[in-house]
């Protein structure tokens, strides 16, 4: 079984391949390109460097969300084209489970955090090693969440937490300030990472996990910027309307 992994929910963008459990490429590029420039070429490098064929493939495992909504429609039609035109399916990979399952040992609580704006953060809570097939255990479900709230969540568990994820870097005097319990994980782990969605893809692959290509769809949990406009304008007009025909 040969697995593509791919990962550009975040700053970093890569590629990776998994035969059998084992990861034999894992390319990562986090530059000031955009993924859309990078990820093409990190996957062509993969198979070349490993001398793989994009005919072995068994699946395309990506991360599917939360995360950057550009990143996120860029990895997803990346995957969908390879799908198709190989006839293979796609394995969504939810990127806060990937997160957790290379920041931390076995046993450990891990709790992945992605900036969303706005003072809100992408973030679960997972026990890593936990399912019997080593992947991560969900504690807490996957949530779009103030930071405030979700420090008060985390509290109530009482044991030690490793932090990882985007949100890490932009907040972790806040965390550490929280509780003595909260721990930020090392700067090497702290990102998503190609490697790791390979591994959990093909954990989930063979767990029954995949869509055809062309379903396949990223997993955003909050609206972006643009519809978020959109939906105000809609009640604004809306409002405007009922305020010029008025009521009986």
């Amino acid at each position: 079984m040969l697995i593509l992994g791919i990962e550009s929910s975040a700053g970093p963008c890569g590629a990776a391949l998994v035969r059998d459990g084992k990861c034999i490429a894992d390319f990562r590029l986090n530059s000031r390109k955009t993924h859309s420039q990078t990820l093409l070429p990190l996957i062509d490098e993969v198979f070349r460097k490993s001398d793989c064929e994009k005919s072995e493939l068994t699946a395309v495992a990506v991360s599917s969300g939360p995360g950057s909504y550009t990143g996120l429609r860029i990895g997803s039609a990346t995957a969908k084209g390879i799908g198709l035109a190989l006839g293979i399916p796609i394995v969504p990979v939810p990127t806060l489970q990937s997160l957790a399952f290379g920041a931390a040992p076995a046993g450990m609580l891990v709790c992945p955090m992605m900036d969303a704006r706005r003072g809100e953060v992408f973030t679960a809570l997972y026990r890593n090693g936990a399912n019997a097939d080593g992947s991560p255990r969900e504690i807490l479900p996957a949530a779009c969440l103030p930071r405030k709230e979700l420090f008060a969540k985390l509290r109530d568990f009482r044991e030690k937490i490793v932090f990882c994820g985007d949100g890490v870097d932009l907040y972790e005097k806040e965390i550490l300030d929280e509780s003595e319990d909260f721990i930020a994980a090392p700067e090497n782990l702290r990102e998503a990472d190609a490697g790791a969605a390979a591994v959990l893809g093909e954990i989930l692959f063979r767990a029954g996990v995949s869509e055809p290509a062309d379903q396949h769809v990223p997993r955003y949990l909050k609206k972006s910027q643009a519809e978020r406009v959109r939906e105000a304008q809609a009640k604004m007009r809306g409002a405007e309307g009922s305020a010029f025909h008025g009521t009986d």
